[in-house]
């Protein structure tokens, strides 16, 4: 982005300040004051239709031409390669993420019978493949994106209480440029929002229900999301703060509650202590590794231990008392169930014959890869201008017919008049959530604003654009939530406003489709997308 002028930012800052502007106008009104959250509806039977229907709807609309183009694009060259590499027993060449995602584009390989040799050709832009191996790979992140979409509905509606505003938020995610992408390309990141989003729910289910049986999905969604990449560990990490803030004022009534927990803590902090002191003397010397197995040992053990003790002994003597589970619950969700399935994630990789040290090694090896990582990318961004959608990245750009005049292309670009909008709406949000405390409203700026920002203090240097997409989900429950209150509003000024930016939002997604889904197109009308003039190319 070393052309960046100050004309680029006329645009988006243009929008982002319309949007700050009505939103502060809207919420200054007496009738917006005296409405500090929408009215909770309990879930109906039109929910799970809307939920359902919108979850198929985008799944066949994302499996048209799904096998467009029959090569590997961008990331596909790494990913596809390493899911066939595990079906055919060869040593995986991609170990810069953890495993999960390459094993689900292995199972879709497997199910439509797409074969290649991963030896050769792979990184060839002009190498072609069968239509069948193209549309095994990118199954699993249809499959996954329609899941997505379906969660999707769910949080939002339970996080705003409306079912406008979940409608809203799901339709505007749907209509987004980067998850209409990722969900059918043969990459990570579709995988790892579906999962931070089951998280989320399971998170608000439990915090709304009490039933600890929620934090047992929670740490499912959690394990499968840390064993798609450790980005999800900021999730993980602004999960646990969020419930811990729920649960910790009650948890002080029980001194016994405090006093295990401490205990726990200081034990697990010992072991990790111990073992990141050989690690970082020496990182190849044996004991190393035993100190870290060492650590991990006790700490899968002591989990479910400590939960059996907490949830059987404790609450056996006092059944009324039922925070005195809370330690237990929480090592086994946040700990002990996502060591557990990370390291189950590994089992095919092990059964290559690689043992559990050499797993290990793996991880150090991993974390060296992005903390060290010195290369450049025409296409990367720094994170603070990925909602400005200053930088897309191109992940396919070819010539095809005669002439060469007309063009087939995949662009990872957000909607603008989403992302644009993300950050006001998540202010906002968070405004609202402190002024009127709305929960629902500082669980999605939290997790928003907390996901993007998060980016900003992490080892790595070469970014991406679509690495805002873990926090786009939330921003959209900011904007639905927002445009379910204008929409309610008495002044049809602001209902007309609502509606208009609806329009865009749907425009913006019916211009760039062919963009999206790689449909050849004239070469003007490609050129009729660079907003921002070449840096969008």
């Amino acid at each position: 982005m070393n052309n960046l002028t100050p004309a680029h930012f006329l645009l988006p800052l243009t929008v982002v300040f319309l949007v700050s502007k009505a939103l502060w106008d809207f919420f200054r009104l007496k009738e917006a004051q005296e409405r500090p959250g929408l009215e909770q509806e309990p879930l109906q039977r039109l929910d799970h239709l809307l939920a359902g229907t919108l979850a198929m709807g985008f799944f066949c609309i994302i499996l048209w031409r799904l096998d467009f183009p029959a090569k590997a694009v961008f990331d596909e060259c790494y990913h596809s390669r390493t899911g066939m590499q595990y079906l055919i027993g060869q040593n995986p060449m991609e170990w810069t993420h953890p495993p999960l995602a390459k094993l689900i584009i292995a199972g879709g390989l497997k199910l439509f019978g797409g074969t290649f040799n991963p030896t050769e050709g792979i990184y060839k832009p002009d190498m072609s493949f069968s239509h069948a191996a193209a549309f095994g790979w990118r199954f699993g992140s249809t499959v996954f994106g329609a899941l997505s979409i379906w969660l999707m509905f769910y949080l939002a509606r339970a996080v705003t209480g409306n079912r406008l505003a979940a409608l809203l938020a799901t339709v505007m995610l749907a209509l987004d440029g980067v998850f209409f992408v990722q969900s059918r390309i043969a990459m990570t990141n579709i995988y790892t929002v579906c999962f931070i989003l089951a998280a989320a729910l399971a998170a608000w289910n439990y915090r709304a229900s009490g039933k600890t049986g929620w934090m047992l999905l929670l740490g499912l969604a959690l394990g499968l999301a840390v064993a798609t990449r450790w980005t999800t560990l900021y999730a993980v990490g602004l999960i646990g703060l969020w419930l811990l803030a729920y649960d910790l004022p009650r948890a002080a009534k029980s001194p016994k509650v405090l006093g295990l927990a401490g205990l726990g803590v200081t034990l697990l902090g010992v072991l990790f202590v111990k073992a990141a002191s050989f690690y970082k003397a020496d990182p190849m010397h044996p004991e190393a590794g035993q100190a870290i197995v060492g650590a991990l040992g006790p700490l899968l053990v002591g989990s479910v231990v400590l939960y059996l003790l907490v949830f059987g002994v404790l609450k056996a003597l006092d059944r009324k008392n039922t925070l005195l589970s809370l330690p237990g619950w929480y090592l086994l969700t946040f700990i002990g169930m996502p060591v557990a399935l990370y390291l189950l994630s590994y089992l095919p990789y092990m059964r290559q014959g690689h043992d559990l040290f050499k797993v290990f090694d793996e991880q150090r090896n991993m974390w060296n890869y992005h903390a060290g990582m010195k290369e450049t990318h025409p296409y990367s961004s720094p994170w603070w201008s990925w909602p400005l959608v200053l930088r897309p990245t191109w992940y396919e750009y070819s010539a095809v017919g005669p002439g060469d005049n007309r063009i087939t292309g995949i662009v990872c670009i957000g909607n603008v008049f989403v992302w644009w909008a993300s950050i006001p709406a998540l202010v906002f949000a968070a405004w609202r959530a402190r002024r009127d405390r709305h929960v629902g409203l500082g669980f999605a700026a939290l997790l928003g604003l907390g996901l993007w920002l998060a980016w900003g203090i992490q080892p790595r240097s070469l970014v991406f654009l679509h690495y805002f997409f873990e926090a786009l989900p939330f921003a959209c429950i900011a904007l639905g939530h927002f445009g379910a209150r204008l929409w309610a509003s008495r002044d049809d000024d602001y209902r007309y406003m609502a509606a208009g930016y609806g329009a865009l939002i749907l425009f913006w997604f019916g211009f760039f489709y062919p963009l999206l889904s790689a449909l050849p197109i004239p070469d003007l009308y490609v050129r009729a997308h660079l907003w921002l003039g070449k840096l969008w190319l």
